[in-house]
């Protein structure tokens, strides 16, 4: 899925989305992987795309971090 980054201003970041937080769309966050890192971050909704947060290294560190 791609991502805004909130990082970097206007560019876009793609990512595995491996776990969600709340069922409905628009809600809560969102546990992403990205192939290139190997590593696991945080997304959340936004309002024209969802926006990637940050890495937080591993997945139980990663949800620990939610």
């Amino acid at each position: 899925m791609s991502f805004a980054d909130s990082s970097v201003e206007g560019e876009k970041i793609e990512l595995w989305v491996v776990f969600k937080e709340a069922p409905e769309p628009g809600q809560g966050y969102k546990a992403v992987y990205s192939e290139n890192e190997r590593l696991f971050g945080l997304a959340v909704s936004g309002r024209e795309r969802d926006v990637f947060i940050g890495f937080y290294g591993g997945f139980v560190d990663t949800l620990n971090s939610m």
